[in-house]
């Protein structure tokens, strides 16, 4: 998903945003392959610990810079 979220960046604007989405985006990629790398069960838990606690923090990111109201 983030790697067509980006690509789709690409296409639309001819460029990819220098910004905490694009970072959060490549830092799920590279969780995806380290989970794919290491197989065994145990790296697979630990994976699914840090992708959880990865997406929690990711939406609370987005969450918090949401103007306030008036």
């Amino acid at each position: 998903m983030p790697l067509f979220g980006t690509l789709q960046q690409l296409l639309v604007e001819g460029h990819i945003h220098k910004d905490f989405d694009t970072a959060a985006k490549g830092v799920g990629i590279l969780l995806t392959i380290g989970a794919i790398y290491f197989g065994s069960e145990k790296a697979q838990k630990r994976f699914a610990v840090i992708g959880i606690v990865f997406i929690v923090v990711y939406v609370c990111g987005f969450f918090f810079q949401l103007p306030l109201p008036d």
